[in-house]
């Protein structure tokens, strides 16, 4: 019986770190594009922009008020550091299809 049970633990110990290595290999790379960029934008976009208490609390639904939405952060009206500007964009672009 405990021959059984240490096979067991063996092989769900084993699992686990085959799990966890995949999970380190199949995360994001810090960097100014791709994926990262987008997520990092949508994440921004929903905390500052789209927020309850946020300009635009109303949602950003059409390409048209995407237009606007970007002219509106490009004049600064949400305080948006360089960075989030850009990842913002680049969210948007891509969820609208404008570039």
């Amino acid at each position: 019986m405990a021959k059984n049970s240490t096979f067991k633990f063996l092989m769900l110990a084993a699992a686990m770190a085959s799990f966890g290595a995949t999970a380190f290999a199949s995360g994001t790379v810090s960097g100014a594009g791709g994926a990262d960029a987008y997520a990092r934008g949508k994440a921004v976009f929903a905390r500052k922009v789209t927020c309850a208490d946020c300009p635009l609390a109303s949602g950003v639904e059409t390409p048209e008020a995407a237009k606007s939405a970007l002219a509106r952060i490009d004049a600064g009206e949400f305080g948006l550091d360089d960075g989030e500007r850009k990842a913002v964009k680049e969210f948007m672009n891509r969820r609208f299809k404008l570039a």
